[in-house]
């Protein structure tokens, strides 16, 4: 019997739960401080689960069957990208973590899946197509790229968090900051259309939608942006937590904060430079004020391409 693909019901919850609970668990054997299984996992994948499913709302699940068992799950997203790129108005396409295949399933489901979905994100007004995997995930990242993915972006984790105190160099941004966090925030966003143009074309009035996030993101309790205090237009950062965006659902996700804010006149190349002493204290403080936090792991994000912000991670402990 040929392998099928067809849209999740309620009554799916508990072949989906074992799935995700299998890819959760290997994600653990990979990485347990990156992945830790919740304990209320189940719980979590049922939430969210019929929530999305019974309610109109931007996000999908769908199955895949072969003799007449459910063999894998895809999770997909239909959503506006971030206000300061720019899609003319129209969506783009997230297949989420949550999509995984039994080890008993048929060759083919997983590509059907990713076949299924991406037919679905069109139909939904899709024009660009995200898709997550992690790097012990080889079978899947083939299958991806046999659909045409290529890697755009890489998210670094570390794990040993900077928990002395922070630099007296840098302080908590206000206000009076954010024009020049604006600006800054225009170099970081030539550097990322550099890195790829389609993923990320800056929105013509990027700099005043990055100025009105700036400014509602300095009233969120779950967050800080630090400058450096001795060279207010070297650098900034933003110490954030993570989202059901980045995180599997069967997975938790308070103990990780998230680094996606982030500039340093280092990062203006996309070769190797020099490191800073100033961008070195920017991201200790964000890792301070995670452990303050009481986070155990920070996530950051770069461009595959952007090797001049990859290599500054990577010599603080990120991989």
């Amino acid at each position: 019997m040929p392998t099928r693909v067809r849209p999740a019901t309620p009554g799916d919850l508990e072949a989906i739960c074992a799935l995700l609970l299998q890819d959760g668990a290997e994600r653990a054997a990979s990485d347990g401080n990156l992945w830790p299984l919740a304990t209320d996992s189940v719980q979590r994948i049922a939430v969210e689960f019929t929530n999305e499913v019974q309610n109109e709302g931007p996000f999908h699940w769908l199955v895949a069957e072969a003799a007449g068992a459910v063999v894998g799950v895809a999770r997909l997203g239909v959503i506006p990208c971030p206000p300061i790129y720019h899609l003319a108005g129209q969506l783009a396409f997230v297949l989420f973590d949550d999509t995984t295949v039994s080890r008993l399933a048929p060759e083919d489901a997983l590509a059907l899946l990713i076949v299924a979905a991406e037919r679905e994100g069109e139909a939904l007004g899709a024009v660009t197509f995200i898709a997550a995997c992690a790097p012990f995930q080889r079978e899947k990242l083939r299958t991806l790229e046999s659909a045409g993915y290529g890697i755009v972006t890489r998210y670094l984790v570390k794990h040993r968090l900077s928990n002395g105190v922070s630099p007296i160099s840098v302080r908590a941004a206000s206000s009076a900051d954010i024009a020049a966090i604006v600006a800054m925030g225009g170099e970081a966003q030539n550097m990322l259309f550099q890195a790829n143009a389609q993923m990320w074309k800056p929105h013509p009035e990027a700099p005043s939608r990055f100025s009105a996030w700036m400014h509602y993101s300095l009233t969120l309790p779950d967050r800080c942006i630090f400058i450096d205090d001795g060279h207010e237009s070297a650098g900034f950062v933003i110490a954030q937590p993570v989202s059901s965006v980045h995180m599997p659902v069967a997975s938790k996700r308070d103990h990780i904060g998230l680094i996606d804010d982030f500039w340093a006149p280092e990062f203006a190349t996309a070769t190797t430079g020099r490191v800073s002493t100033f961008a070195s204290d920017l991201l200790a403080a964000a890792e301070f004020e995670f452990t303050r936090r009481g986070k155990t792991s920070a996530m950051a994000i770069s461009p595959a391409t952007w090797r001049s912000k990859q290599h500054f991670l990577r010599e603080h402990g990120y991989c």
